[in-house]
């Protein structure tokens, strides 16, 4: 079976963007902060080699580093 990430990959665009909202994140997903606001803007850069996430509300992560249950949401919402 083909893995979480190698998923997302074949998912997601350069400049994509998702909000995420409680009602909208993987049931597991603890990762994301989504602040005062109840909500966070994610964009995807996948140009270059690493690619990486852009946080309306935090700082910019490459997305080999972000934990699998924050590509569940991702694969939740494409």
């Amino acid at each position: 079976m083909e893995d979480l990430f190698s998923r997302v990959l074949s998912k997601i665009q350069d400049g994509m963007k998702i909000t995420f909202t409680p009602d909208n994140v993987a049931e597991d997903d603890n990762f994301l902060l989504l602040g005062e606001k109840g909500s966070c803007t994610v964009t995807f850069h996948t140009k270059n080699v690493p690619y990486w996430l852009e946080f309306d509300n935090d700082e910019p992560m490459r997305l080999e580093d972000v934990p699998s249950s924050f590509l569940r949401s991702i694969l939740k919402n494409v």
